[in-house]
């Protein structure tokens, strides 16, 4: 096997395995933001405040506790944030694949 076709390989192997973290991580953060919405909704619990005031404090209090358990964060905003993991990954396949 030549040099070439090494470096190609550990590209192709290092895309595969990059797609197979990516499938098996969706699932698992889907998972864990349905179990973060049910601990918000455990801890704040859905009773109706008497007055405009009090809705804004719960609503408020809401944001605060679902921005610290990670709820309000998509699935695609986690993956965005996963993109410089995969940088190495593209300036790899930029220099070992031939033009």
């Amino acid at each position: 096997m030549n040099p070439s076709q090494s470096r190609e390989l550990v590209v192709v192997f290092g895309g595969a395995g990059a797609t197979a973290v990516g499938l098996l991580y969706a699932p698992a953060a889907v998972a864990v933001r349905a179990h973060g919405e049910r601990l918000v909704d455990a801890i704040l619990g859905t009773g109706r405040p008497a007055d405009l005031a009090g809705l804004v404090g719960r609503l408020e209090q809401r944001a605060k506790l679902e921005q610290h358990v990670g709820v309000d964060r998509t699935l695609f905003g986690d993956l965005q944030a996963a993109v410089p993991v995969l940088a190495p990954l593209v300036a790899a396949a930029a220099v070992f694949l031939p033009k």
